[in-house]
């Protein structure tokens, strides 16, 4: 009995001093392991820029449709809308391009108008007083009536649109503001623009690539040339609806300014 006794004490220490010896094997190699990462900490994630892009890589704050009231012009329903893609550089392949506007008073309330075209350092170079003789709707400023400058690719102008509803020459004007950069097709996109054959494919190409002056301009000039149509009706509220301007794609367009 005893020496049975003794035997389970013998292998009770000898099982005991194998653990001990155990675990002290294992100390270095966690010891290591912690010096190594240490030493070698693991690298940074890496960040991804989840910034929606502005449509143009500067950015150009616009003022599309005229607020406030510290000007002499009466407050209306709807305010002067400049036809534009909202704080965006507009694109255009036209060395004299036609801008959009429109106008919320009759001809009766407004003294005269102004339309100003500045280069990126804002120099005026090209500028143009009018009387507007339209009534309440949509117009045209372009620059091929009376005017040399053309536009150099790839460089950006803003251009301003204002109405003195005053005779006074120090009232204060009420206006919009946009920007419009002429661009060169790539010689794929020539090609393509060659094979289309209707006016409409055109409009299509041009909105599809984010022209949107040289869509605008083709757009209503269509619709002008037939009124009636309601495909053409249809395609005009689409393009307008893309930059949101679906409020004014039943607003008639009363002609050219100059």
């Amino acid at each position: 009995m005893k020496s049975k006794i003794l035997n389970q004490i013998k292998f009770s220490f000898i099982l005991l001093l194998m653990l001990l010896g155990f675990a002290s094997l294992h100390q270095p190699a966690e010891a290591h392991t912690q010096r190594q990462v240490t030493k070698n900490p693991p690298k940074k994630p890496v960040k991804v820029n989840r910034k929606r892009p502005r449509g143009d890589r500067r950015g150009r704050p616009t003022r599309r449709r005229a607020v406030g009231s510290r000007n002499d012009c009466p407050a209306t329903d709807m305010p002067l809308t400049a036809l534009i893609p909202e704080n965006q550089v507009g694109k255009v392949v036209e060395a004299k391009p036609t801008f959009w506007v429109f106008i919320p008073y009759e001809s009766n309330r407004i003294h005269k108008g102004e339309f100003v075209l500045q280069d990126e350092a804002h120099n005026n170079v090209y500028r143009n007083e009018f009387s507007v003789e339209k009534g309440k709707g949509i117009v045209s400023i372009n620059l091929a009536s009376g005017n040399t400058y053309t536009l150099k690719t790839n460089k950006s102008y803003q251009w301003y649109f204002k109405l003195y509803c005053d005779g006074d020459n120090s009232s204060i004007p009420i206006y919009v503001r946009g920007w419009v950069q002429r661009i060169a097709l790539e010689p794929q996109q020539q090609t393509q623009l060659s094979q289309l054959r209707s006016s409409r494919q055109r409009i299509a190409f041009y909105a599809e690539n984010g022209i949107w002056y040289s869509a605008l301009t083709q757009s209503a000039k269509l619709r002008l040339s037939n009124f009636q149509n309601k495909s053409l009706a249809k395609d005009w509220m689409q393009l307008l609806s893309n930059m949101g301007l679906q409020d004014l794609s039943n607003q008639p367009i009363v002609g050219k300014i100059n």
